[in-house]
């Protein structure tokens, strides 16, 4: 293998967070890391998980190579040196600071040489593993990816600030968009805010106030490119609270993170950790092992891009930080922006009738509740693969896949045109006796259209009983 150092750019950076420690993002990384390196490809895995950096425990490495410590240190003055070979000959890990008392609390400058050198690392994948919260450090590592990934188990903590340190990210995202072109007062109203604005709304009053700014912003925000893995899913009916996520972040936040994949709770994950060799790197056989080489192909598949729409960084080797940047982003290290704590503290929700609950909910636990519940599904979602036809009254309009099935309704890619409020048929082809249904076209969705409609009890019968095997539909 030639070495990542001998390349001249990086393809790719993948980031990779959660909104509070546990929900296993290192494992996630770890793992990803090593399927994409399996499949050929260059990988750099970067632990940025400052003050509690862990991935050279996950691979065994008892002494690896000073990484980001020394690199703030100004021992090194590039992160090649860094590289610490894995049992994998094609993947590196880029060490990250020891768990000492202030090592997360890295000043404005020591952050953007770390992100500079980053960028500058040559490899066909570069897979960045961030902290946890929503502290300005841990937020502008996450939008360093040109792929971004937030992994969110099923337990009510973890939603919550899941969602929280995505707005978090996307309002990090705009305000530095809004200093690059002198207009932080026009976002300013909804970074500080600590009421639930959507920012859909906000982005809606620019377009009338200030077009031009406008158009700007929706851009960036098009291409935030983040998607969500549901981790420690004990049962299928939880992956439909990460979907009810999806909608809700599509609708407050406006931007679309669909599902990449589903990781079930594993003993053999487990013992992989306590092992010391990601799950991938040993002979444990596991589904979840597929699971990760199949979100690792999803992702490489994916053209990229850098964003031009986002801040330029200065040459931080010869141009001091700002002040004043210096100050405010101390001052927030722990606390983090104020709008990314809308949620962040509220402990307790029902999410659905699926999902997890607890007692005790304050007025802000009801706000969230209220919030949430639009988007949650009422109805158990099968994963199926079929092929159906529509209908527009007696006039046939093609062929369609059928990829989700509820008792409320379906999940469908077409390749004709459809038009939300459109009263359709469906017919399912390839169940005996052809049932049909009408059907109403709801919304778009990542992968099509949803169609709410009362299915049949045989057609529900079906889909239970020969569920499909689709890993990335969202909606």
């Amino acid at each position: 293998m030639k070495s990542p150092a001998q390349t001249s750019s990086t393809a790719r950076i993948i980031t990779i967070g959660g909104g509070k420690g546990g929900v296993g993002k290192s494992i996630v990384s770890s793992n990803l890391a090593v399927a994409m390196a399996q499949s050929g490809q260059r990988v750099v895995l970067v632990d940025c998980d400052l003050g509690a950096a862990n991935q050279h425990v996950l691979f065994g490495i008892d002494r690896p190579v000073p990484g980001l410590q020394a690199l703030l240190d100004r021992k090194i003055t590039s992160l090649e040196p860094a590289l610490t070979p894995t049992p994998h000959p094609n993947l590196h890990l880029i060490a990250g600071t020891g768990a000492s008392v202030g090592a997360a609390n890295i000043s404005h400058g020591e952050k953007q040489r770390i992100m500079k050198k980053i960028r500058a690392l040559g490899a066909d994948v570069v897979i960045v593993d961030v902290g946890a919260g929503v502290s300005f450090n841990v937020l502008d590592f996450f939008e360093l990816g040109s792929q971004r990934l937030l992994v969110v188990t099923p337990q009510v903590t973890s939603i919550q600030t899941a969602y929280s340190f995505l707005k978090g990210a996307v309002l990090r995202t705009l305000r530095h968009h809004a200093e690059k072109n002198d207009e932080i007062a026009l976002l300013e109203p909804a970074i500080t805010s600590k009421e639930n604005e959507k920012v859909s709304n906000l982005l809606a009053r620019l377009r009338t106030e200030h077009p031009e700014f406008a158009e700007a912003v929706f851009k960036v925000l098009s291409r935030f490119n983040a998607q969500i893995i549901g981790n420690q899913v004990f049962e299928q009916n939880q992956t439909g609270i990460f979907h009810a996520v999806s909608r809700m972040i599509s609708d407050f936040l406006g931007i679309s993170v669909p599902i990449l994949g589903y990781v079930g709770v594993s003993k053999r994950i487990r013992e992989s950790v306590n092992q010391r060799k990601p799950m991938l790197l040993s002979d444990i056989k596991d589904e979840n092992a597929k699971v990760f080489r199949e979100m690792a192909e999803a992702l490489l598949l994916e053209d990229v891009q850098l964003d031009d729409l986002l801040i330029e960084e200065e040459d931080i080797e010869s141009v001091a930080p700002d002040a004043a940047v210096e100050v405010a982003e101390r001052t927030q290290i722990e606390a983090g922006p104020s709008a990314a704590h809308i949620d962040a503290e509220r402990t307790s929700i029902e999410l659905s009738a699926n999902g997890p609950s607890e007692s005790g909910a304050g007025e802000g636990e009801t706000n969230f509740q209220a919030e949430y519940n639009p988007y949650a599904r009422k109805h158990f979602r099968h994963v199926v693969d079929w092929t159906s036809s529509l209908a527009r009254g007696k006039t046939a309009i093609g062929t369609v896949r059928v990829h989700e099935i509820s008792a409320g309704g379906a999940a469908i890619e077409s390749s004709e045109r459809l038009e939300i409020g459109d009263r359709l048929t469906l017919v399912f082809e390839n169940l005996e006796q052809r049932p049909s249904v009408y059907v109403t076209v709801a919304r778009r969705i990542p992968q099509g259209f949803a169609l709410e409609g009362e299915m049949p009890a045989t057609v529900v019968a079906a889909a239970t009983a020969n569920p499909g095997t689709g890993k990335r539909m969202a909606g």
